[in-house]
């Protein structure tokens, strides 16, 4: 259902540039994809 979806949590791997070292492994984060 919607509802559902909103609360559904899926493990991903991202490759992104962390430069400023800001990002520690393990971190959580939120993520939005946008629509092509």
């Amino acid at each position: 259902t919607k509802e559902e979806r909103v609360t559904t949590v899926y493990a991903i791997k991202l490759r992104i540039e962390n430069a400023g070292g800001k990002l520690k492994p393990g971190m959580p984060a939120d993520v939005t994809f946008g629509n092509p």
